[in-house]
């Protein structure tokens, strides 16, 4: 179970770190990251929690997501994030991102 303990800094701000055991109790080594934010230490914490009590795909130490800004706040859904994902595909031709784009629309109606 990952844990949230806040600690008081030299300056008197108070941080959140985020602490686990990678893989779980059968795992091997402490895992942590700091916030300064309780909220955004708890949407971690939620998220080390539901990767097996790995450090979640995409995140960079110290950073957050890659390419994504440090507040987990925003939350862009499935949908939203697929479809700009799709039309940013440079490498594919518009045929495709067309086809890629209606089936991201089917999905809609199975998620």
């Amino acid at each position: 179970m990952a844990t949230v303990v806040s600690r008081k800094r030299n300056d008197g701000t108070l941080a959140y770190r985020v602490k686990w055991l990678l893989g779980g109790a059968r795992g091997g080594r402490w895992q942590s990251e700091t916030f300064d934010d309780r909220r955004a230490a708890l949407k971690f914490q939620a998220l080390v929690e539901a990767n097996g009590h790995r450090w979640p795909d995409g995140w960079v130490k110290g950073f957050g997501f890659a390419g994504a800004p440090d507040d987990l706040a925003d939350e862009t859904p499935f949908l939203d994030f697929a479809s700009d994902y799709v039309r940013r595909l440079t490498s594919a031709a518009p045929d495709t991102q067309t086809k890629y784009l209606r089936q991201l629309k089917s999905l809609k109606h199975e998620i």
